[in-house]
């Protein structure tokens, strides 16, 4: 009786060892997917083996990598669409500074702080899901921005003058 105990005790552990080392894989893959649903998109699966779970950790990483690049995307499309809805803003606060005072002024003051504010939000918001990312620097000409809000309030009053730069220029 003992040999058969020592048998089947033998079998019992070498049966768990494998179980073990079986869904080793599927734990990783478990962990992975927890690490995603709390927003961290940067964790990946480690892929070994060749079989159906590898190709399932493979498959995994990839659609994390795919979900990271579109929220990616629609941040970045988020930050360029607001930040380029200021300029025209600015300008039509310019332009509402000259236009005499009336009800309709202060309409389209309330209405412009409003979509400021807005604006605001929005680029704070996408700059705060970018906190980590680099920063991006370009050139650009400053001249055709300068030379449009010039040209809106060129010759009224009370009188708008850019000093320091060449007359070409402007």
């Amino acid at each position: 009786h003992l040999g058969l105990l020592l048998l089947v005790s033998l079998i019992l552990g070498g049966a768990y060892l494998m179980i073990r080392k079986v869904l080793k894989p599927v734990a990783r893959l478990k962990e992975g997917v927890r690490q995603v649903g709390e927003g961290n998109l940067n964790h990946t699966v480690s892929v070994k083996g060749r079989d159906e779970l590898r190709d399932l950790a493979e498959a995994f990483n990839e659609m994390t990598g795919r979900i990271k690049t579109m929220l990616d995307s629609k941040e970045r499309l988020l930050l360029d669409v607001s930040h380029e809805l200021r300029s025209p803003l600015t300008r039509v606060g310019v332009a509402l500074e000259f236009m005499p005072d009336g009800q309709a002024k202060e309409s389209i003051r309330a209405d412009l702080e409003e979509m400021t504010h807005m604006i605001s939000t929005i680029l704070d918001t996408a700059r705060s899901h970018h906190a980590h990312s680099d920063v991006r620097l370009s050139s650009g000409d400053l001249i055709p921005l300068l030379r449009a809000s010039v040209a809106d309030v060129d010759d009224q009053p009370p009188g708008v003058s850019v000093a320091g730069l060449p007359s070409e220029l402007i």
